[in-house]
């Protein structure tokens, strides 16, 4: 460890308080835990989630007379349709669209490969990630209470 650097850190203003306490343990808290930054990587976007509602609601506004053919779908069908929607499945998605599509007009077909190609900003996506400690970002590794006292009194 470098001590030079250690205690150019330990005499910067933000430590004085607990430099004046010669609280050790509380300075080497501070140097040892993780940093916020901002995520570097803008939010993405991803397939929008759908839910069998929507994908009926779509139906009835492009074509309202399709909705009677709904009951046509074998039942087997519209619990995969369900699971794909549950894992936001687009490929299985599309494929179930080709299975019933020949019982759907045209606008019930374009209305659902558009509601496919929607997405949404990436519900997974953080606004602020963890950075290195401090300690760790000037390559001093993991700081004892210990190593602080030793700098500050040497």
């Amino acid at each position: 460890m470098d001590s030079e650097i250690l205690k150019a850190e330990v005499m910067r203003a933000e430590y004085a308080e607990l430099r004046e306490a010669s609280d050790y343990a509380g300075i080497a808290r501070r140097l040892n835990a993780s940093t916020t930054d901002a995520n570097p990587e803008p939010q993405g976007q991803t397939p929008k989630r759908l839910t069998l509602d929507v994908v009926f609601q779509a139906i009835a506004e492009a074509a309202p007379a399709d909705v009677a053919k709904l009951s046509a779908i074998p039942g087997w069908i519209v619990e995969r349709v369900e699971q794909a929607l549950a894992a936001n499945d687009r490929a299985k998605m599309g494929n179930y669209l080709q299975i019933v599509g020949s019982q759907l007009s045209a606008a019930s077909k374009t209305a659902l490969t558009s509601l496919l190609a929607e997405t949404e900003p990436d519900p997974n996506w953080v606004g602020v990630v963890s950075g290195p400690s401090v300690a760790a970002a000037l390559g001093l590794g993991v700081v004892s209470a210990s190593d602080v006292q030793w700098v500050l009194n040497s």
